[in-house]
């Protein structure tokens, strides 16, 4: 539906109370098995959002090749927690939010194949990625 009105479309639903801030899963705040309260099309729109605020944090947070801030590699942790925690729920919401992650967010593949802490924060992306077929490249 386009960038602009996805997010007054968000917007609305967040207000609303049908939806989940970006903020409250980049904290960890929120887990990923509410989604099944949620409207597929909104689940979508949320992780987008999500997506798009990680994308600049990472930017803004990282410090060398595999080098983060340390709450930005824990934001970026908990991003993949809630997106594994939902497909626990729906497969395809987390399958595509770590593939959006993949293709959008170069510096999450970096992030994942060069810093560990993040390893230490979220060993269970790479256990899901090997279950589902998905690879990281830093390509």
């Amino acid at each position: 539906i386009g960038k602009d009105v996805a997010s007054k479309f968000a917007g609305f639903y967040e207000y609303n109370g049908e939806t989940i801030a970006p903020e409250d899963i980049l904290s960890g705040a929120s887990n990923g098995e509410v989604v099944d309260r949620l409207q597929p099309e909104v689940v979508y729109l949320v992780i987008q959002q999500v997506i798009r605020q990680l994308n600049t944090e990472l930017g803004a947070g990282r410090l060398g090749l595999g080098e983060f801030k340390p709450e930005c590699t824990k934001r970026a942790a908990n991003v993949a927690h809630w997106l594994i925690a939902a497909g626990n729920k729906k497969l395809d919401y987390a399958v595509t939010g770590i593939r959006d992650l993949q293709e959008g967010v170069a510096l999450f593949n970096e992030m994942v194949l060069l810093n560990i802490d993040f390893d230490d924060m979220c060993p269970e992306l790479m256990i899901f990625a090997d279950r589902h077929g998905l690879i990281f490249s830093s390509n």
